[in-house]
């Protein structure tokens, strides 16, 4: 199995700058960048939703990136597939 891309792989892949998501999203640029160093451990579901949508990808990809761990550990006691 392939690894999944990071944050920051699909980010430049997609064509943004850390800048350019930030303003796509309404989120500052410490924001994006604390999530792609893992320095956010759990991000805020909101936070979550906006990347994604400016990125098309699933939500579920953004909470991976950001721990490095499935979608049901950046929210304990919630099952994955909430």
């Amino acid at each position: 199995m392939a690894a999944m891309p990071s944050l920051f792989q699909t980010r430049r892949l997609k064509g943004y700058s850390q800048e350019a998501l930030a303003l796509a999203t309404g989120l500052s640029v410490a924001t994006i960048a604390d999530i792609e160093r893992g320095a956010t451990k759990r991000p805020h579901p909101s936070t979550i939703a906006r990347i994604a949508s400016v990125l098309q990808v699933d939500p579920a990809t953004i909470t991976e990136f950001s721990n490095g761990g499935s979608s049901s550990d950046a929210f304990p006691g919630r099952p994955a597939d909430q």
